[in-house]
């Protein structure tokens, strides 16, 4: 994320700095320096440009990247050495001092706007747009962890005393598959079905959402985000052998089979 009060503030107190008069071996050194990172800068935006395209790689990506953080600590390292270099020459240097701890402090809040994801994953949705501006606790993607596949089941609330974690159940993919699923997570609040339920069973009717996971050995081909999928949930009596037998013939009959 860029803060373009941080940029400005930066800008400031460089001007300040730079008309107290600098060495100028230190000059040209940083100057080199930012040279070098405004390159990795527009590399790295050149092949995220291609990768989205489908033009690279992640991996190409990935070295633009450790290119583009290198440059940006050699350039770090580069400013903080011209500002040490004006304070020892600089007639003042207790302002010199003031001005160098406040660029330090700037560019401590700069590094905070970077945002880095918890935990690996893919990249489900993008919420913003490049140059849009965004507050604090807003979404900015979605991640979904494919390691753990999670569905999300809908009930009406007077069913909820019904269920318990571990709750057996069966998921049905619009392909055939089934796989074999148990309730991980009760719900805490009730909320309106989603719009595409709610024109699949014409009601506007609150519900409840509950977490199944352990669907057993998913197949990669079917963890995909926002797949409608059918979940039968196992009444007790089917934990006996014929219970089972008789839950799939019922579960057959009404059309969840």
């Amino acid at each position: 994320l860029r803060d373009p009060g941080i940029e400005a503030a930066e800008a400031r107190l460089r001007a300040e700095l730079d008309t107290r008069g600098k060495n100028r071996n230190s000059s040209g050194v940083l100057a080199l320096a930012e040279r070098a990172l405004a390159y990795q800068q527009q590399r790295h935006k050149t092949i995220a440009e291609l990768l989205r395209a489908g033009a690279a790689t992640a991996a190409e990506l990935g070295e633009a990247t450790a290119a583009l953080q290198r440059a940006e600590e050699a350039a770090l390292d580069r400013r903080s050495a011209a500002a040490l270099t004006a304070l020892s020459s600089a007639p003042n240097a207790r302002e010199q001092r003031s001005v160098v701890a406040q660029l330090a402090e700037l560019q401590r809040q700069r590094e905070r706007l970077t945002a880095r994801s918890p935990q690996s994953g893919s990249v489900l949705n993008v919420y913003v747009a490049q140059g849009e501006f965004v507050t604090a606790g807003e979404r900015l993607v979605a991640i979904g962890n494919t390691e753990l596949p999670m569905i999300q089941a809908y009930i009406a609330p007077r069913m909820i005393s019904s269920f318990e974690t571990g709750t057996r159940a069966t998921v049905r993919f619009p392909d055939g598959t089934r796989v074999d699923a148990s309730v991980q997570q009760l719900p805490a609040t009730a909320q309106a079905l989603p719009a595409d339920l709610v024109e699949r069973n014409g009601s506007h009717a609150m519900a409840v959402k509950l977490v199944v996971q352990d669907v057993g050995k998913l197949p990669a081909a079917l963890r995909i985000d926002g797949m409608p999928v059918r979940v039968r949930f196992h009444y007790p009596w089917e934990r006996s052998a014929a219970g089972e037998v008789i839950g799939r013939a019922l579960a057959w009959l009404s059309g969840y089979g």
